[in-house]
């Protein structure tokens, strides 16, 4: 570089003292420059070249306008830059903070004193200017300040996610908001998968409203999805630039995709996955860049901690949804529980029988309902096998049973009625039917079918053997049951037997 140091002019006081120290000036480690009383600049060193990013033209450049000054985000004309106050004022300035806007464009944080020089006589003579970069402490500042400010959004979200009776699509949103606030990204999205059909569903936006993004995003299969590997590897998908990104290229769906977020101005994406504290995924948050953009450890680190408070919010409030539906399920259990003992027992004790006969006959009946309630309960009511209904019902006598049908797994209602309608049929064949003798039998049968799109449950119960049949005079107990639970069911009072048909809706769930 051209001479770092110019010979300082005839100035009194102190600019005259530095005149023979030249050598001191260069090596001092901040900048330091001279301006006579009119702002015209008399000397610097090689430090203040630095800074400035350009030799100034000595005597000839007023308060060193080689560069652009801004204080306090404002950028400040030569006549209000520091030096100018100073020299105006003739007060001294101590530890101010500005930029500079150097020739190239490039900006840097400088802290700047000032002092006055005067002559003997107090005649303001000049001013010098000592001043440091200070770049690295403000990034350092503002970037603490910055994760004060982060820290404060997720303090606040986390409180609004634990409060109770939150709106769900309000909070989601306030999730995506803070996203977008932390990683200073234009747009966000989430989405929740449905873990019965892989479908990604996008359950709240900001920045999309392009007819192209929302037909292609709202509801997408996981293995056509961008997210595909997210959800597979249950780690961070980071497109660092979407034009150059091997993930969106080499199928038409991939390429569509390219195509459809460029065309809404995305053009780098950051994605977290939601997961569960049992390792299951529950979603997808992801932040938009205008710009090509490669998050640094600070901004994932964020919204590691930003999808964590998510997914945590997300258990809660399907554990909520869970314990409020089977608190439900509950209640109609046990309404619909206690309305069958007491039909059983107005029904057992009204009947013309010695008490010792209603109290046997009302027993058996609720051991009935309590075997086929401690199966469900044992298998938290996700349904019982018909087959082994119906051999539990007629386990004393298995040895003169014919059982034959297709498996199918019951509901709970379902199992339960068919529960006590063998039951009961089981009992009266005992007592008047087929197995009141000791050659009679029993066949249960059954199959499944399917008419217009709707499955059924066919059964037939026989009975062969046993006395001749005598059509009942009054209808028992078990007969209003079996039409009860059944209707449409139909009786064969034939002589060789007593036989029963009834058929009952089953849904996709009942089939094994």
């Amino acid at each position: 570089m051209a001479p770092s140091v110019r010979p300082p002019r005839a100035v009194a006081g102190t600019l005259t003292a530095l005149e023979a120290m030249p050598e001191l000036i260069e090596i001092l480690p901040v900048a330091v420059y001279a301006c006579n009383v009119e702002g015209r600049l008399l000397w610097f060193n090689s430090r203040a070249v630095d800074l400035w990013g350009r030799l100034p033209r000595i005597s000839d450049e007023k308060y060193t306008g080689a560069y652009r000054v801004f204080v306090e985000g404002e950028e400040r004309p030569p006549e209000q830059t520091l030096m100018a106050q100073t020299l105006s004022t003739g007060t001294p300035l101590r530890a101010v903070e500005s930029q500079l806007e150097r020739p190239d464009g490039s900006r840097v944080w400088i802290t700047t004193h000032l002092e006055p020089v005067r002559d003997e006589a107090g005649l303001l003579l000049g001013a010098i200017s000592c001043f440091y970069e200070s770049t690295l402490r403000h990034e350092a500042e503002a970037a603490v300040a910055r994760d004060l400010r982060d820290t404060r959004r997720l303090n606040q979200l986390s409180n609004r996610l634990v409060r109770e009776g939150g709106n769900f699509d309000e909070n989601l949103n306030a999730v995506l908001d803070t996203a977008i606030a932390i990683t200073g990204a234009i747009k966000g999205s989430l989405r929740l998968l449905d873990p019965t059909n892989g479908i990604l569903n996008l359950v709240a936006l900001r920045g999309f409203d392009e007819p192209a993004y929302l037909n292609l995003f709202t509801a997408m299969p996981v293995e056509a999805s961008a997210y595909a590997t997210v959800i597979k590897s249950g780690e961070r998908l980071i497109i660092e630039d979407i034009r150059e990104s091997k993930l969106l290229a080499g199928s038409p769906p991939k390429e569509l995709i390219k195509e459809v977020l460029l065309g809404t101005g995305v053009c780098a994406v950051t994605a977290v996955p939601l997961i569960a504290s049992t390792a299951t995924l529950l979603g997808i948050l992801a932040t938009h860049f205008a710009t090509p953009h490669r998050p640094n450890e600070n901004e994932l680190h964020l919204m590691d901690l930003l999808a964590r408070q998510t997914a945590d919010y997300l258990e809660r409030k399907r554990a909520h949804e869970i314990q409020t539906t089977l608190t439900r399920e509950v209640q109609h259990r046990s309404n619909n529980l206690l309305t069958i003992v007491q039909a059983i027992a107005q029904r057992s004790l009204s009947d013309d029988r010695s008490p010792a006969e209603a109290r046997q006959t009302f027993e058996a009946r609720l051991q009935a309902l309590t075997r086929v309630n401690r199966q469900l309960t044992q298998s938290d009511w996700s349904g019982l096998s018909l087959r082994d209904i119906v051999r539990r019902e007629l386990e004393p006598f298995i040895g003169r049973t014919l059982i034959e049908g297709t498996e199918v797994t019951l509901n709970g209602q379902h199992a339960q009625n068919f529960s006590l309608v063998l039951h009961e049929l089981a009992t009266n064949a005992a007592k008047y039917g087929a197995l009141s003798n000791g050659t009679g039998n029993i066949g249960v049968f059954w199959t499944v079918a399917q008419k217009d799109r709707t499955t059924f449950l066919k059964l037939r119960w026989q009975e062969k053997g046993g006395p001749p049949v005598v059509p009942p005079t009054r209808r028992g107990f078990g007969t209003l049951l079996v039409n009860s639970a059944f209707p449409g069911a139909r009786f064969d009072y034939a002589a060789e037997g007593l036989s029963c048909e009834f058929q009952v809706h089953l849904s996709t769930q009942d089939l094994s």
